[in-house]
């Protein structure tokens, strides 16, 4: 399969955070688990999924060893218009249930292939509505790979 143009797409609805695993200890063991199936982040994960299906028809995109760039951009309600959101939830934990609900859609063949990953979050300008903004495009065709770690390609030089 050659290069495959950008997917991109919108889910609408407040977002959620991947709540992280808990560990407890209990009469001396420790015990591990995660968050339980009723939590809302399965049923926000659910319509990043769906939706990703319905725009890519449910076929992977993007196959084994073609290295991706996501770019995610989070609206909330409330506050400043357009301000960045600076207070929970955790930008990264956002990107955890967007990136494993994108690997539930199958997009890609396996989730490591993502290389690049670029993370917003504000609130909401005029008219628009809570939720996320999701563009996921073939890394290998519009970015130089440099050839070691000093010097990177575009970007800030020290």
């Amino acid at each position: 399969m050659g290069p495959v143009g950008p997917i991109e797409f919108d889910v609408t609805g407040i977002p959620i955070a991947q709540p992280r695993p808990r560990v407890v200890m209990s009469k001396g063991r420790v015990h591990a688990y995660s968050h339980p199936g009723d939590h809302p982040v399965s049923a926000w994960r659910s319509s990043i999924t769906a939706e990703c299906m319905r725009v890519c028809l449910g076929k992977t995109y993007f196959t084994k060893n073609i290295p991706i760039c996501v770019t995610l951009s989070f609206r909330f309600p409330g506050g400043e218009i357009g301000e960045y959101h600076t207070c929970r939830p955790d930008i990264d934990n956002l990107a955890k249930a967007v990136l494993d609900a994108l690997n539930d859609s199958r997009l890609w063949a396996d989730d490591s292939q993502v290389s690049m990953l670029c993370v917003v979050k504000r609130r909401c300008r005029d008219e628009e509505r809570p939720g996320v903004h999701i563009m996921v495009r073939d890394l290998s065709q519009t970015f130089d790979i440099p050839q070691n770690d000093t010097q990177p390609t575009g970007g800030v030089t020290q």
